[in-house]
Order: C-alpha cells, then structure tokens, then sequence
C-alpha cells in the first residue's frame, strides 16, 4: 500500500468560459466539490486543493471538507506554479509521501474508482508515472512518484505536468471520461444535458 497524496488544481480564471468553472452546478453540487469529493473516496491519505482565482468563493465550498485549501498567489503565472504549491504543501505535511495524484476540477466525469485504478497500477508497477489515457492522448488524473517531485517543482510557466510523460516509463489506465472537461460554455450545456453522460 502506497501514501499517496493528492493535488486538485482549482486557481483558473476560466477565462474561456467567463465564469468561474469550480463553482457550476452539477447534479446538486459544485464542479470543485464534486472533485474534492471523488478524490477524497479515493485511497489517498492527504488531500490539498490549490485555489487562486476567486479564492474565497472556491475555498468557501470546501471549508467542511476533511482537505488542505491553500491559495497560490501566483496564479496568473500558469498551472505550473499551483503545481509546484500543492505538492510543497504535501511534502512539508506528509514527508514520506510515495506519490502524488494530480487532478483538475473539470473533469466532473472522473469517480473515485477511476482513481483508485491509477494508485494500484502505481502499487504493482512501481511506474515513475501513472497516467490516464483517453481521445488517443496521456493526461490527468496522473500519479508521480517521488522520483519526479524535483522536475515537478522545477515547472515554469503556463506548462502542465504533461510534458514530463516523454522519455519517461509510463504506465497508462484508460480513462474515457477523462477526455470530457468543461472549457466553454457549449461544454457546459453538453454535460447539463447530459449528453456527456
């Protein structure tokens, strides 16, 4: 058994979208909770939602929720910079953390077992990188071990994780509702009318 802690990655401006993305209504409760409560069914032992843009609406839907919210100041700067903060918090609370899962809030299609998927082929291959596979691509969720903690603290700029999947080994779980996010507006309406589904 691994101890695994978990990032989800919540600081956007959903610009694309012009509203906040983190707090639309999906099936009675918010996109952010809805992700915070996936991965807190998961077997994850700590979990840390990085906020940024409008920070206390985000962390307001979470504050009864057994998680760590911290705020990324520097959130303009790119999803490489709340990366780096969720994963300087895991290290610093949960010093002999194995791996760490990243996930996004806008992924509403993504449950607790898809994940637990990820954390055992993690268990039984001892992989530097588990990664979910959808739409002919690797993508979050992913999990890294610890080995890749300094390049992921080496991140800069705009750029994800997933440029870290080449000249690596990686393990891959399909994940199909992986490839549905909420970007836009049409997005939106396709998952409230259940299209997505």
């Amino acid at each position: 058994m691994s101890n695994i802690g978990a990032i989800v990655l919540a600081a956007g401006a959903s610009t694309r979208l012009g509203k906040p993305k983190q707090l639309l209504s999906y099936k009675g409760e918010t996109l952010i909770r809805r992700a915070a409560q996936t991965v807190l069914g998961a077997r994850c032992l700590i979990t840390t939602v990085v906020v940024g843009a409008n920070a206390q609406l985000v962390s307001d839907e979470l504050r009864d929720m057994p998680l760590q919210i911290i705020t990324n100041a520097d959130w303009p700067k790119g999803m490489s910079s709340s990366i780096r903060a969720g994963l300087k918090v895991v290290i610093e609370n949960f010093a002999q953390v194995d791996a760490v899962l990243l996930t996004t809030c806008d992924q509403p299609l993504i449950t607790s077992q898809r994940l637990n998927e990820l954390i055992l082929r993690y268990d039984v291959s001892h992989a530097p990188i588990v990664a979910s596979s959808y739409s002919n691509t690797l993508g979050v969720p992913a999990l890294f071990d610890r080995s890749q903690f300094p390049q992921l603290l080496s991140l800069c700029g705009k750029q994800g994780a997933k440029h870290l999947f080449q000249n690596r080994r990686v393990e891959k779980v399909d994940c199909p509702e992986g490839a549905f996010d909420i970007d836009t507006v049409n997005d939106y309406l396709t998952l409230t009318s259940d299209a997505a589904t």
